[in-house]
């Protein structure tokens, strides 16, 4: 996943999918995430022109999400 100014952010919004395979529009729901939590790393994509931009590689690796980072119901 990428993201423009995800260097600079200290929060991320996620939208993950956490209904079952066959579910298709149910199961969705929006986390937020903290830049420093365990199993979020981020590191600057290389980019033409837009080095203001701060495009930034995310990845997620086995990240323990608390029920209090859920926003509104699943």
């Amino acid at each position: 996943m990428d993201i423009t100014g995800g260097m600079k952010a200290d929060f991320f919004t996620v939208l993950v999918k956490t209904g079952g395979k066959d579910s298709k529009l149910e199961g969705a729901s929006l986390l937020v995430l903290e830049k420093g939590m365990p199993g979020i790393n981020c590191r600057r994509m290389k980019t033409q022109g837009w080095w203001a931009s701060s495009t930034t590689y995310i990845e997620f690796d086995n990240v323990k999400v608390p029920a209090k980072n859920l926003l509104g119901e699943e």
